[in-house]
Order: structure tokens, then C-alpha cells, then sequence
């Protein structure tokens, strides 16, 4: 049997479980499929044969076509997703047996599932290992580790999306695939508290009780000064330019967590269209838990885009010191 992919599921395959041989094939080869056998009925012939494990499969990583894609309708104001992390033909426990004569009563099985439900995994293992290493850290630094710490490119090339074949936008990889070894060790990291949290969440319209039952904890909004999503020190960001408002500056703050005395340069990946100022381009620390701020300043270089050009521009800043790279993915929405 050949399963054919619909065009939404574009390159992605999954590898189900069948009574019988099965392959399932993605859209393009579908449609060279179709065409064949309808020049070719009388005579269209195919067969099956198991090569065994393949690797080196390209493009890979890729993001695949089920996966969760930004920008938030709510907060925008943040990259999302925040990374990606395997989540096609993952082998993992299953509730039930699988294959021709599946056991009722079978406890020990396994199979192939694909979804964001596999990646979440993969990310919480990540966490894992790093708390691990570091009791002491704080969750908005754990996740800063994963972040700046994760790939946005394949052999050279940036990740591609399994629904378009096209290269992925900053809204559909985040700060790219998860590195677990390098989240282990990421040399700076961004942080943030509750009390951040809560005034982002306040500044988004939400109710006491919808921030309460958020966080947790009995909480109010009354005489909160608001935090947008610009202001959050997030490890990545942001920002929108418009007609009337064509540059914008926000800050971050990092904190020294490699060596005690580092010393980091600033390396830009410049937005299409859009020029990064920073207000230093070298990070120097002279012991642990040191931080360091500065200010990114985003100006429009040049005409503003028109409609049905690309609204969405990516860029990245990285600190790097020769031991460590740190890289704070960027996305520039016009609006």
C-alpha cells in the first residue's frame, strides 16, 4: 500500500504502524506518483524494498508540517515557538500493542508517534539535565540555556520548513533545534523573575483572577507598572517598526555564569531592511554571576516595505568568546 501525502503535510511522513508492507511517500513524490500512473495505467508497475535504517537524511533538522507555528494572536511582542526539538517518528511508549496480532494484555510497548506531544519530551529532558548541573538556576534561566544554546542551521544552511520546502521563518523555529550539550554550559544567560512575569501578564489586560490562577498565587494588578513584551529581558526578541514609529530600542541584561573572567564580542546578523545599534559591542566579566546591560536600538534602513513583501524580517545577534557563543534570535515585524 502507498499512502500519499495530502499538500498540507508537505515533506513530513510518519512511520504508523500496518498489517501490511506499507510505504508512506510525501506530496512531491505523490504527485510524480499520480502523473506516472495515470500516463501508464495498463502498465504501471511498483514495488517495495527495505533498505534498512537510512541516514544522513536531508533536510535535516527540518520543522515539520503539524508543527506549532507564531506569531501569538495574544502576545506577539514574543517569538514563538521558542525552539524546536524532534517530534516526527519518535519511538516512545505506547498504551496499546502494535502490529498484525496486537496482545490485549501486552505492558512493555513501544511505537512510532509523531507530534508536539514528542517534543515536549525531548525539551523537559533538556531542562532536566540542565537543573541537574545547576541547582540553583531559576526556570526563565534554564530556559534562556536552551535557547541561546540551540542550532538555527543545517550544514550552513538555515532549517527549512517541511510544509513550504521553502527556508522556516523566525515564527515557525524559534531560536532554533535544541543543543543539549551546549544548554549544559551556555556561558551567559538571561533571567527574569515572577514579579516580571506578572507584570507582563497585568499589562496584557488579564484580570486578578486570570493572573492568579496563572502564577499560582493571590496576586493584583492594582499599582503594577506594566511590562510589555519588549521589556521582558527574554533571550530572544521582538520588535515592530511602523510608518509613524520607525526605530525602537529595547534592553536585555545577561549574567556571567561561564568562566569567571570572559570576555564576549558582539556578531550581527542584521534584519533585511533594518539597521542594530548596540550601545556596547563587548561584554566583559571579571567574576561568576557578574551582569552586564546594555541597549539594542532597531532603525529602518531605507524605504518601508510595501504590502505582499516579506512583514516579517529575521536577524540574530551572538556573543562570542571564543569558548562560548550566545545567540539572541530577532524577528522585525512591520506593521
Amino acid at each position: 500500500m502507498i499512502l500519499l501525502n495530502k499538500p498540507s503535510s508537505g515533506h513530513t511522513t510518519s512511520s504508523s504502524a500496518h498489517v501490511l508492507p506499507t510505504s508512506n511517500v510525501d506530496h512531491p513524490a505523490r504527485l510524480e506518483i499520480l502523473d506516472y500512473y495515470f500516463k501508464n495505467q495498463s502498465n504501471a508497475f511498483a514495488s517495495i524494498h527495505f533498505r534498512g535504517t537510512q541516514y544522513k537524511f536531508t533536510p535535516s533538522p527540518a520543522v515539520a508540517s503539524f508543527s506549532s507555528r507564531g506569531p501569538s494572536p495574544m502576545n506577539g511582542g514574543i517569538i514563538k515557538p521558542d525552539v524546536l526539538a524532534p517530534g516526527v517518528n519518535i519511538l516512545a511508549a505506547s498504551l496499546t500493542d502494535v502490529g498484525p496480532n496486537p496482545d490485549p494484555l501486552a505492558t512493555h510497548t513501544f511505537n512510532f508517534n509523531s507530534g508536539t506531544s514528542m517534543a515536549v519530551p525531548h525539551v523537559a529532558g533538556i531542562a532536566a539535565l540542565v537543573r541537574s548541573k545547576h541547582l540553583g538556576w531559576t526556570p526563565s534561566e534554564i530556559i534562556s540555556a536552551i535557547m541561546t544554546t540551540a542550532d538555527d542551521s543545517a550544514s550552513g544552511n538555515l532549517i527549512v520548513d517541511d510544509h513550504s520546502y521553502k527556508t522556516a521563518g523566525i515564527y515557525a523555529t524559534g531560536a532554533g533545534q535544541v543543543n543539549p550539550i551546549k544548554a549544559m554550559d551556555p556561558g551567559l544567560v538571561f533571567g527574569l523573575t515572577l514579579n516580571d512575569y506578572i507584570a507582563y501578564l497585568c499589562g496584557l489586560g488579564y484580570s486578578d483572577f486570570e493572573v492568579q490562577y496563572t502564577i499560582g498565587k493571590p496576586t493584583s494588578c492594582n499599582g503594577v507598572q506594566y511590562l510589555t513584551a519588549s521589556q521582558l529581558n527574554y533571550p530572544s526578541i521582538a520588535v515592530n517598526l511602523t510608518r509613524l514609529a520607525t526605530s525602537q530600542t529595547v534592553g536585555r541584561t545577561v549574567k556571567n555564569v561561564g568562566d569567571a573572567r570572559e570576555d564576549y564580542s558582539a556578531k550581527i546578523t542584521e534584519p533585511v531592511g533594518v539597521t542594530i545599534y548596540l550601545s556596547t559591542y563587548k561584554l566583559q566579566f571579571t567574576r561568576l554571576d557578574q551582569e552586564v546591560s546594555y541597549s539594542i536600538n532597531f532603525a529602518l534602513n531605507g524605504a518601508y516595505p510595501s504590502q505582499g513583501s516579506d512583514m516579517i524580517r529575521r536577524g540574530k545577534i551572538v556573543w562570542d568568546s571564543g569558548k562560548h557563543v550566545v545567540t539572541t534570535p530577532i524577528a522585525v515585524r512591520f506593521t
